[in-house]
């Protein structure tokens, strides 16, 4: 009787044993389907948002901004706080995006229920592209989900590419004008008169040399300006660099009887690419040279300022308009034709090319000027690589 009591027992345990592992399977796949459906998205709890778009707004890379069916805002991303500011609860909209276009923008979706986008410029000049949709996406909708990309760089990119074509096609426009009228001139009569032939020939020829200059400026300031002009820094005197560069312009310095005073210490060696470098030495002194009547002066000097040398060149000509100072290093600006004289007007990327240059070498370059007190351009660079300015030129 024993062993038939002891059998049933065996048995029960057996079942107890089935019916244990069998639960702990079932409570096995319920955690595994719960840890499913948060990774899915759902996050176990069906009244709260899902665990991915909650990442997804706290790490998307723009500024993110909800606003309720009254255009006040509910939620901000860290980038729209970082943007606009931390808005307090129901806080209207027109408080951290204070642009009338924004509103209307919000009104539009809130009213039609279709997704739309608007160009706006805020106060300190930053352009974005801001994008509302409503949601949810069924109507009505119950609030509005803004998305503001960041275009500044890109608007500014276009404009500086179409005035760069506007700016090119008239600088083109002269030379090319004055070759066909000195070419017509030729075709009808011209040639017959050896003399004016010969006069016409060289105008003809100097109007082709501005024109490769022109273009020649052009390339050279393209390839700076992307970075495709690498610096080969070497440890230089600045006084020697300065010297072979007074020593091309010297033959035009002696024609207008000009006297070109260097003052720079033979201790000074800088990083320097002496061929680029030279380039914006070029372009100061041919300036000087070039704007400063016969019999002026022109001044080269340096100093060392702390853990920078600051070189100086200034003339004695007619000096600079202080409404035209803050332009001179723009692509083709040019002073006032009617203050300069006949020959001396240049590509008008003599300074520009020299301000790249420079802040390639890691230094600034600004000038000081008074009508009828001569100019005077400053360029300071770093004695030692990675030295940095915490602010603008003066």
């Amino acid at each position: 009787m024993w062993w038939c009591l002891l059998g049933l027992a065996g048995v029960a345990a057996l079942l107890a044993l089935l019916l244990w592992q069998s639960r702990r399977r079932e409570h096995h796949w319920r955690h595994v389907a719960q840890r499913r459906r948060q990774q899915a998205g759902s996050g176990g709890d069906d009244s709260g948002a899902p665990l991915w778009l909650h990442t997804v707004f706290e790490r998307f890379p723009a500024p993110l901004l909800v606003v309720d069916r009254q255009g006040h805002v509910v939620a901000a991303n860290p980038q729209a706080v970082q943007a606009f500011g931390r808005p307090r609860p129901g806080e209207p909209l027109i408080f951290r995006l204070r642009h009338h276009a924004a509103v209307e923008l919000v009104e539009h979706v809130l009213r039609d229920g279709d997704p739309a986008v608007q160009a706006i410029t805020l106060e300190e000049g930053t352009v974005y592209h801001l994008y509302a949709w409503p949601w949810p996406l069924t109507k009505p909708p119950q609030g509005a989900i803004l998305f503001l990309q960041d275009v500044t760089e890109h608007v500014h990119a276009v404009r500086a590419r179409r005035e760069l074509a506007a700016n090119l096609g008239h600088e083109l426009r002269t030379p090319l004008t004055s070759l066909h009228v000195l070419a017509e001139t030729l075709v009808h009569g011209g040639l017959e008169d050896p003399d004016l032939a010969r006069r016409l020939a060289d105008r003809m020829l100097n109007e082709v040399r501005a024109t490769a200059a022109l273009v020649e400026d052009m390339m050279a300031l393209s390839m700076i300006e992307s970075g495709r002009v690498p610096l080969r820094l070497e440890h230089l005197p600045l006084a020697d660099v300065v010297a072979e560069r007074v020593e091309r312009l010297r033959p035009l310095a002696e024609e207008k009887a000009i006297a070109v005073v260097q003052r720079v210490p033979a201790d000074i060696v800088l990083p320097l690419d002496r061929e680029r470098f030279g380039q914006v030495l070029t372009n100061l002194l041919d300036n000087a040279v070039k704007f400063t009547p016969a019999g002026g002066l022109v001044t080269v000097e340096a100093a060392r300022h702390g853990p920078w040398v600051r070189l100086v060149v200034r003339d004695t000509g007619p000096g600079i308009p202080s409404e035209a100072l803050p332009h001179i290093f723009e692509r083709f600006y040019k002073l006032d034709r009617a203050r300069t004289r006949e020959g001396q007007q240049g590509t008008g990327l003599g300074l520009a090319i020299a301000k790249h240059l420079v802040l390639a070498h890691g230094g600034r370059i600004w000038a000081e000027s008074s009508p009828g007190r001569g100019a005077t351009f400053f360029v300071e660079l770093p004695a030692e690589p990675g030295s940095t300015h915490a602010g603008p030129p003066p």
